[in-house]
């Protein structure tokens, strides 16, 4: 049986949390679900995998940006 340790759902705050409480109750039937209620989804399980469904886009793996300040050369103080 597949538990959900985070869920990310859209379009409203409202639509959200009841959405991604259906999900966790609904386990590994969720996915399914998510998909016949066409709302885009980010699941991921316990063990780490991450279903994304109805367009909800891939995960970043751009770079982070620099740090806008230089550290400081004296170290912490």
């Amino acid at each position: 049986m597949t538990t959900w340790s985070s869920r990310s759902v859209l379009p409203s705050a409202v639509d959200a949390n009841a959405v991604s409480t259906a999900a966790i109750v609904l386990g590994e039937r969720a996915p399914d679900w998510l998909l016949s209620s066409a709302l885009p989804a980010r699941l991921t399980s316990l063990d780490g995998r991450i279903v994304r469904l109805g367009g909800w886009p891939s995960d970043s793996h751009a770079p982070a940006p620099p740090r806008s300040r230089k550290p400081d050369p004296g170290g912490a103080r």
